[in-house]
This record gives C-alpha cells, sequence and structure tokens, in this order.
C-alpha cells in the first residue's frame, strides 16, 4: 500500500487525481492537501522518504558481533 509522503499515512492508489510524479516516481497523497504541500517543495519530501528507506534497510541488517580485543 502506498503512503503518503508528506502525512505519512497508508493510503489507497484508486484516487489518479491525488498522484504526483517527480523524478520519474509516483507519489500517491491522503489529500488535496498533502498533494499541495508536496509540490510546493518535493525535494524535501522526496529526501524524507529516501532518509527513511535507508534507516530501514540498516535496521533490517545483520551485523557481525563485535568483540572485545584481549590482551
Amino acid at each position: 500500500m502506498p503512503r503518503d509522503p508528506v502525512c505519512g499515512m497508508n493510503v489507497r492508489d484508486r484516487d489518479k487525481s491525488l498522484r504526483s510524479e517527480f523524478r520519474g516516481q509516483t507519489y500517491h497523497f491522503c489529500s488535496d492537501r498533502c498533494l499541495a504541500t508536496f509540490e510546493q517543495d518535493p525535494d524535501t519530501f522526496v529526501q524524507l522518504v529516501e532518509d527513511e528507506r535507508s534507516q530501514k534497510q540498516r535496521k533490517g541488517r545483520k551485523q557481525a558481533p563485535r568483540f572485545e580485543r584481549i590482551e
């Protein structure tokens, strides 16, 4: 389910009027207000989406255990 990049709400992608294309990516919105907010400064909201995505990827990675050096 798509997520509104402005308010973070999960939205249905049925309403074609509540969509915006930016840099080849389609973004979906819960309301006209969120759509208008996004279109005023899409770079800011796209960066927030990308930051959230990379943060989730980092949390999902397993890291090798770190061992203390014993002398």
